[in-house]
Order: structure tokens, then sequence, then C-alpha cells
């Protein structure tokens, strides 16, 4: 049986050189999007000296007013977000700089299900990154730039070394420092900068409830669902075919439920304007959710194989749909307090993919 995510991975990988462009472009994005706010930060600051000295010689009693209110700045461990897309860092670490390797260790509670790694590197050089090696439980090794991270299911083997007391190590060893050569028109690795950091952090996930969510703003963001989907492999119908799902005008918390001839692949674009999750089931059977934890109206675009989909981690009482069978499929939405919808398009892979 092929694994879900393993086509997922194989469908969404994008080209080495393109992707190398890709992240030379983030990565300056990210260092003038810090320039703006030092730069901002600074104007500020010199702004706020002036009324200061301006307060204290026109009007001296005013020193005793109360002070305006500050931004609150959302906690970190370890350079990490604490809170993140509905997850809690519950271990971090982060070496000196210099330091080539560093390890991780976590032990699962006994109710967790799925974890979230998280990696982070800094150092003072632009246009590149650092590239790593990472190990779990000195198992097999991937390799690759630093940053993002990955989730995945504990399995039963992991499960029952945690209630051993024996936790999970990761480690991850710093292997050089990339940089995208314009000349040569290649992705290079060179020695790893004297400043270079590595950072590492596992997030478990958080009930709605207990997540601390942002504040509702005044006015929503429209719902966008004008996403281009491309898999390779993949045969998609027109997208005038597509089959939408919206909530409910009058109470985005009612479930909605259409009928479906079950195909090989559907391809999903989803938006919602507040936080909030959607379940969806086939035929009263759950198998797949999806989560937003702000009010920014982002997208979430997913795949389903759905001649060999298995959920991971696996939903009890799960029965796939044969192909080509009618289907109900239910979306019910939870927490939601603004609009959502879910556009599927169906596809059908290419003969001879692999």
């Amino acid at each position: 049986m092929i694994d879900l995510k393993d086509l997922l991975d194989d469908r969404s990988t994008t080209p080495p050189e393109v992707s190398q462009h890709l992240r030379l472009d983030q990565v300056q994005g990210r260092i003038a999007v810090r320039r703006r706010r030092r730069t901002t930060a600074a104007g500020a600051l010199a702004a706020l000296i002036a009324l200061v000295v301006v307060g204290y010689t026109v009007a001296p009693g005013l020193r005793a007013a109360p002070e305006p209110a500050v931004t609150r700045i959302p906690p970190t461990v370890k350079g990490f977000p604490k809170y993140n897309f509905g997850t809690k860092v519950v271990a971090a670490e982060r070496t000196a700089p210099g330091v080539t390797t560093l390890t991780l260790t976590w032990l699962p509670a006994p109710t967790v299900t799925t974890y979230t790694v998280i990696e982070k590197c800094w150092t003072a050089l632009n246009g590149g990154t650092i590239e790593v090696d990472i190990k779990v439980n000195g198992g097999p090794r991937l390799g690759g730039s630093c940053g993002g991270g990955w989730t995945s299911a504990l399995d039963e083997q992991a499960r029952a070394r945690a209630a051993r007391g024996e936790p999970i190590v990761f480690t991850m060893t710093a292997t050089g420092y990339g940089d995208y050569d314009s000349t040569a028109g290649e992705w290079r690795t060179g020695p790893l900068p004297a400043d270079a950091v590595l950072g590492m952090a596992v997030a478990e996930p958080v009930p709605f409830a207990d997540y601390p969510l942002p504040s509702r703003p005044e006015r929503l963001k429209p719902l966008d669902l004008r996403e281009v989907i491309v898999n390779e492999g993949i045969t998609y119908a027109p997208i005038s075919e597509a089959v939408e799902v919206h909530s409910d005008p009058a109470d985005p918390s009612r479930p909605q439920r259409i009928t479906l001839l079950w195909q090989d692949h559907y391809s999903l674009v989803m938006a919602a304007q507040t936080p909030g999750v959607l379940t969806f089931a086939a035929d009263g059977s759950d198998f797949d959710t999806a989560s937003w934890w702000s009010y920014e109206g982002g997208h979430i675009v997913r795949d389903w194989d759905t001649a060999d989909y298995q959920p991971l981690p696996p939903i009890p009482g799960f029965v796939r749909p044969p192909a080509g069978t009618v289907v109900t499929l239910t979306v019910t939405p939870q927490h939601f307090t603004g609009a959502w919808a879910v556009r599927l398009v169906a596809g059908k892979e290419t003969p001879g993919r692999s």
C-alpha cells in the first residue's frame, strides 16, 4: 500500500533548481522585513523620546498619568513561539554559536498521538541557509536546509517506549552553509559560519479550548478559494466541475452535506475567516480534519488519494469507500464564528505514474 504522506511529499516536492531560488527569495524577504522593522522602531523611539521631553517641560503634572497599553509579545521558548498552529512547545534546545551538533530529548505524554518538530537556525550571513542532517533515535538520516519542520504520528513502538520512560532523541548536525551561486546557476554548500546557532523544538497538540487565540479583528477578511493546485501525475477535471461546500450564512457551526461520486483523487482548497476546525466524514465515517488558529483567512491545501487513503494516525471505524461509489460527504464545523468554504477538484492518476 502506498503511504499517503509519501504520495503528498512526492507531488509537492519542488525541483531543486526552483526550490533554491525560492529559498533565496524567502530569506531575502525576511531580511528586508527585519530591516524595515528596525527602521520603524528607531523612528518610533525617537518620537517617543521627543514626546517625553516636551511633556516634562510643558506639563510636568502629566508624568503621573497612567502609561499607555503595551502590545503583548507572544511568549517564546529558546527562540521558538510557545504556541503555534494549534500546538505548544514542550521541549526545545539551542546551541551556543559554532557548536555543530544539537541533541533534543523529549518524553511524550501518555495521551499524545502526534507531534510536530520545528527547526530554526541563526547566522549573521544573508542569502543562504544552514544545511543540517537530522536523526531520530539514531535512525535514518534526514538532510536539508534548516527551517520549517514536520508533523508525525507516534507509532506503537514509540508509545510503548515512552510508557517505559524511554524518551525520543533527536540529533541535528550542521553540515555547512548553503547558498545559491547565481554565476554557476546552482546551489552550493560551503563551510559553516562561526556564529551559526542550531535550534530544534518539539510541539504537542493543544485542545482548541486551551489554545490562546488572537483577538478578533473588527472586520474579517473575505474568503478566497482562488488557489491553483498542480500535482505532477494527476489529470484534473475542469475547474468548472469543482464542487464547493460553504458554511451556512446564518450559522457557521451547522454541518453541511453533499454527495460525490468517489474518485481516485481529490485536491482541496479550504479557507476560513476565523479559528475553527472542520471534520470530514465519508458515509458517516470520520477520516480527516483541518484547523485554523487565526483570523488571517489563509488557505489550507490538501490531497486525498482516495484509492488507498488511510488516515494518519489511524481513526477507529474508518472504512474507505470503494472508487466509483456514491458517497455522502459531511463537513462538520466547530468553533467557527465566521464563514468557511471548501473546494474539491476531482483528479485521476496518469497511467504509468509511480
